[in-house]
């Protein structure tokens, strides 16, 4: 369970297009779809256009 928490709050210190603190990422990617779509995106660069594609 610790491994999961810190893979998500790795993902959200990666995702760049805010500056904000963990907390308020965490609660607008519980909220915004497309939001926890670019944190998953910025955890895994290498699949970011493949991710983006599937959303829309």
């Amino acid at each position: 369970m610790l491994k999961l928490r810190r893979i998500a709050l790795n993902a959200l210190e990666r995702e760049s297009s805010f500056r904000r603190n963990i907390r308020q990422k965490s609660r607008t990617a519980a909220m915004n779809d497309q939001y926890m779509v670019s944190v998953l995106a910025a955890a895994l660069p290498n699949s970011t256009q493949e991710l983006n594609s599937t959303c829309q």
